[in-house]
């Protein structure tokens, strides 16, 4: 998680003046402000804010961290108690709990709970409570009057709280009318006490001498036993022993104390977390660490804002206390799906910085809180009172997202409410955050008020909802509401939908995949319903925008391990001061920070997208014939897009080239290109070189120049392929001079090898693939032939950094700035910005082969079972050994940092032997039928980067269709997959398995909301965890806490972001490397000579 938060918030860190910050972000009515803080004031608040965070003249205090808490804890909701004596309501308190968390867990042990925090949870009946017992225990001499009249009072709160928290208490009935809790037998009664009491002993009437008359008494103790039922079924008989009944009202207001504490959820939850989590053993495992994570998401879901302390304000407690507060911050966001943004509270010493994230980055003040200084006591009086009594939707929670309440739900009426309403229990999350469920609103186009509501049947990914800068897409299988939100809308269609919720870059210039898609008819690519913006955008991208941090316009900050910190302070009136040791205050419009990260700080937009398209990622084939079918409708959606929309996808990836279920019939699929969310769309399309050279004047210049040219057919078809374009012909005929070892620097042609120069310019000219009937000119007689001109577009998209999911990335695009495989044809090519390429077609193909490869490497077989050998460490294995080579090559090609598999992947294009003679070898025999297909991919690519202008842009696809669906022909013919289900019995109970999970996986969509038993799904193994990274650890991603125990049904997310990878092991290493047979080294290879045109067999 530490990686992953080094990842995104440099670069997106911004700082604001403090009183922009509160005002915008936190508006509070400023008469209750007021008020608060002068009876805080009266009530000896400066003095206890002095004595924070330690008495200095106490010398038995130990000054350490974990003694902070409580006294803050009690600061803040004694402000509290403040504001409800002025009539103001919370729904937060907050509490201390730096004691009660595992210390001897690995490093990461503290992201799982804070040690403090503000939590959702009514307080004011505590704070009432609190009050009574001040009252009692006070030296008024008058005594039973006043013990009397608190008697009345503390029976009518106990009543009134007790009548709140039965919804809460109720058990599952499984009836539509839930039967009567007992607590409410005891509310009745405890309600009838109070008023005979109030008719038999009016306010007027006292006692006499200071003792109460024996009928009073009797009626007190009445009321008072009454009250002990109630209190009962939180705490048990009461402890006191006295009879005397005003210390019996003693002990059972702080009873009563006990009981609106512990009946908050948030008590619940940390109660049972800490019994579980003291069993843990200090050794700590991977299991050891999901049982942690499991068990601290109870806590998490009520968490309003973390709170991190640290002794001393200097520059490391700042760096670590910021760093582990945006640890918790993000765990927020991890648990809380319904969540946009987050606050935190970082104290260090006497000072205090409030902290704001939302998915354009993190957001904090330039002053501190001076909790010493008067001057600031209305401030952090603001700050407290606003965490805790706001409404939740301005801390960050989402209106347009309800919980279902399974707990109470019935098929034939479901039951939604707010995840922040009292009477949600933990019992109305599902078992994992895969497993729980919402209604989700999706408005008609932005800004409406109307739309449709869906119910989430199950989460498909959630693997990037805790991202603080990003996108954070998460992905439901949902089913339409009908109006009244209770019952599910019946669908015959046999359409399964998808909604995926994401943050997408905000502003006119950016379009929704709806926008990029369009409504026309494509082939294998996702059908979209609806894809709209929801709510505010995260920064105002034009003047008169609305935006959840409003008009702030921070400054560029920066952050390494942590936030900056300077000690020089503020003098006189508050205004922005700079901090040059930690914080830079350059605008965020510059392109460059001076530490080399550049701003990307953005805009974004919730948006929600409706998908009629469902299926399972590649990596989940049930044989190599439908792998194959996959990847080339893949390529079929993808030159649909290309063509048709002039749309690039720029993010092929495991999790995007899906399989799709046709009908439900889960052995009929077909392929299908999702996730349109770094996809980019041109303006403008190549076309025909109008300043081309006549066919005459062509070949009167060719003969001129080259005396031996003398094939006047072959001159014809070059003048095609070169639309007369002279630089270009010129450039091919010397390549092909190169290739038949004829051209000499500085000399030019040796004209005794023109007849093989002339053979291979026919070899190059020829396209084997798409048939000797081809006609090229007449293909491309037709405008929609011609591919997309992203140069000619010139789109801010062209000139973005890295795009895309970084194992799959082709070596062009992984670099920054990107650079050309080195071809020594450069003239040839078309799509060139400042002599960098722009991603096109050729790119996202070749990343299906990237993709091809390493599902060839990892897996063994159907179902997406990943190989044993990365169950095997290669740490004291030789560099030969299988395993060993095994993890170095996936290590190489999709784990390694961007820098080293850019390296790689120019390596393995420099040297195309090591594809057959060190990665092949390494592959499980089950894909030893698609080695050659493997070839003849990675040698088309080559070839084609050679020739990279814009007609073989226009025909790459064509070209590598063909390849696949001759493979895919082939592969039936030889019935490879049948003849693997008669002959091995590994292979069909693998192919069964995942046929069988396919089954289970539709059926509980078609069933909902009929309960799902989890017992009736098929065991699928989970994928093993490798000592190498997978391609999820190379872009950052994590698994979620709770996520569902049949993991390998869970897609990976559909948009990627890239990420740290993680260590190499010893022995590894990070050149991908081979040997020619005879033991002579591979390096030296020529690049020129290396290049042929395939042969396709």
């Amino acid at each position: 998680m530490a990686n992953r938060i080094e990842d995104e918030i440099p670069g997106n860190i911004q700082i604001t003046d403090a009183e922009s910050f509160y005002s915008t972000l936190l508006t509070l009515d400023r008469d209750i402000i007021d008020r608060t803080t002068a009876r805080f004031t009266h009530d000896r608040g400066l003095t206890s804010l002095e004595m924070f965070p330690w008495d200095e003249t106490d010398d038995t205090q130990t000054h350490l961290e974990a003694d902070m808490y409580a006294p803050f804890s009690l600061l803040a909701n004694t402000i509290l108690r403040c504001a409800v004596r002025e009539g103001h309501h919370v729904h937060s308190h907050w509490i201390s709990r730096a004691n009660h968390y595992p210390r001897s867990l690995d490093e990461d042990s503290s992201l799982f709970r804070p040690d403090g925090c503000c939590a959702l949870g009514d307080q004011t009946g505590y704070c009432a409570a609190l009050d009574i017992l001040e009252s009692l225990e006070s030296d008024d001499e008058s005594g039973g009057p006043s013990s009397l009249e608190q008697a009345q009072v503390l029976a009518t709160i106990v009543a009134r709280y007790a009548d709140v928290r039965v919804r809460y208490y109720q058990p599952d009935s499984g009836q539509e009318t839930p039967k009567a809790h007992p607590l409410e037998e005891q509310v009745q009664k405890l309600r009838k006490c109070i008023e005979d009491l109030t008719i038999a002993y009016p306010e007027t009437e006292y006692m006499a001498d200071g003792v109460l008359q024996e009928d009073l008494k009797k009626r007190l103790n009445l009321v008072l036993n009454e009250a002990t039922e109630t209190l009962k079924f939180i705490d048990g008989p009461p402890k006191g022993k006295s009879q005397e009944p005003v210390d019996q009202l003693l002990e059972r207001t702080h009873q009563a104390i006990r009981f609106m504490y512990r009946s908050l959820p948030v008590f619940k939850y940390c109660k049972a977390s800490r019994k579980k989590l003291r069993t843990m053993k200090s050794s700590c495992g991977l299991n050891q660490v999901k049982k942690l994570e499991k068990t601290a998401t109870l806590w998490w879901l009520r968490v309003v804002a973390p709170l991190e302390m640290k002794p001393v304000r200097d520059a490391h407690s700042v760096r670590v206390g910021s760093a582990q507060l945006l640890r918790c911050m993000r765990l927020v966001l991890r648990n809380q799906l319904d969540r946009q943004f987050v606050f935190g509270i970082l104290v260090c010493g006497q000072y205090m910085r409030v902290f704001f994230c939302d998915r354009s980055g993190l957001l904090t003040t330039t002053e501190w809180i001076d909790l010493h200084d008067p001057e600031d006591t209305k401030t952090f009086v603001h700050v407290v009172l606003a965490l805790s009594s706001i409404k939740v939707a301005k801390l960050g929670w989402d209106e347009t997202m309800k919980l279902h309440r399974q707990s109470v739900s019935l098929p034939s009426r479901l039951q939604f409410e707010y995840s922040t309403d009292p009477c949600v229990r933990l019992a109305d999350y599902g078992k994992s955050s895969y497993e729980t469920q919402w209604a989700i609103f999706v408005p008609d186009e932005k800004g409406s008020q109307t739309g449709k509501w869906y119910v989430t049947v199950r989460a498909l990914s959630l693997s990037q909802a805790e991202v603080m800068a990003g996108r954070a897409t998460m992905v439901w299988m949902v089913k339409e509401l009908n109006d009244d939100l209770r019952t599910v809308k019946e669908d015959s269609s046999g359409v399964i939908k998808v909604l995926k919720s994401a943050w997408n870059r905000a502003g006119s210039y950016f379009q929704t995949e709806k926008d990029l898609r369009g409504d026309v008819d494509l082939k294998h690519v996702v059908d979209i319903q609806i894809s709209v913006p929801v709510g505010l955008e995260t920064i105002q991208t034009t003047k008169t925008s609305s935006a959840i941090r409003g008009k702030i316009q921070g400054y560029v900050s920066t952050w390494k391990d942590g936030v900056g910190f300077s000690e020089r302070a503020a003098t006189g009136k508050r205004k922005i001061v700079p901090e040059p040791s930690g914080d830079l205050f350059d605008h965020r419009t510059a392109l460059e920070r001076s530490d080399g990260v550049a701003s990307t700080l953005i805009s974004r937009v919730l948006t929600r997208t409706v998908m009629r398209t469902y299926g399972w990622p590649i990596k989940f084939f049930k044989d190599r014939v439908e792998l194959v079918t996959v990847l080339r409708d893949n390529v079929v959606g993808h030159r649909e897009l290309y063509f048709k929309r002039m749309v690039a996808h720029r993010d092929a990836s495991t999790g995007n080239v899906m399989i799709s279920v046709v009908g439900r019939d889960v052995t009929n699929t077909q392929g299908v290109l999702i996730d349109l969310d770094h996809a980019k769309k041109a303006d403008k399309r190549c076309t025909a070189n109008m300043d081309k050279l006549g066919w005459d004047t062509f070949w009167i210049m060719m003969k001129s120049r080259y005396k031996s040219f003398n094939n006047a057919d072959l001159a014809l078809t070059l003048w095609q392929r070169c639309q007369g374009d002279i630089v270009q012909t010129l450039a091919l005929v010397r390549w092909s001079a190169s290739r038949a070892n004829a051209f000499e620097p500085g000399r030019g042609i040796d004209d005794s090898k023109w007849d093989s120069v002339q053979e291979q310019l026919q070899l190059m000219l020829s396209f084997p693939l798409l048939g000797p009937n081809f006609d090229l000119q007449g293909h491309f007689s037709e405008d929609k032939n011609w591919p997309p001109s992203w140069v000619q577009s010139q789109h801010k998209s062209n000139l973005e950094g890295i795009t895309g999911t970084p194992p799959f990335i082709s070596f062009e695009v992984l670099t920054s700035p990107s650079q050309p495989y080195p071809t020594g044809s450069l003239n040839l090519r078309s799509d060139m910005i400042q002599f960098s390429p722009v991603h096109s077609a050729i790119h996202d193909l070749e990343s299906l082969f990237w993709i091809f490869l390493y599902l060839c490497l990892t897996r063994v077989g159907p179902g997406g079972a990943r190989r044993k050998e990365f169950d095997q460490s290669p740490v004291g294995r030789a560099p030969d050994d299988p395993v060993t080579k095994l993890h170095t090559a996936v290590w190489c090609l999709f784990e390694n940092t961007s820098e080293s598999l850019a390296k790689n992947k120019l390596r393995l294009f420099e040297h195309p032997h090591l594809l057959k003679d060190f990665l092949i070898p390494l592959m499980d025999e089950y894909f030893a039928p698609l080695h050659q297909l493997l070839i003849d991919w990675w040698d088309l690519l080559r070839w084609s980067y050679h020739t990279y202008d814009d007609l073989e842009q226009g025909l790459i696809h064509l070209k590598l269709i063909s390849l696949l669906s001759k493979a895919v022909e082939e592969l039936k013919e030889s019935r490879v997959d049948e003849l693997d289900m008669e002959r091995n019995d590994a292979v069909k109970e693998m192919t069964e398995t995942e046929l069988e999970r396919r089954r289970v996986d539709l059926e509980r969509y078609w069933s909902f909301p009929a309960p799902y038993d989890p017992c009736s799904a098929p065991r699928v193994a989970l994928e093993p965890v490798s000592n190498a990274a997978s391609p999820k650890a190379a872009r950052g991603g994590t698994h979620i806490a709770g996520a569902s125990s049949t993991a390998a049904a869970q897609p990976e997310s559909p948009t990627p972001r890239s990420g740290p990878a993680r260590k190499r092991h010893c022995g590894m290493s990070d050149t991908l490397s081979g040997h020619r047979k005879g033991g002579e080294e591979s390096d030296s290879m020529s690049v020129e000579g290396a290049v042929k045109q395939p042969v396709f067999k």
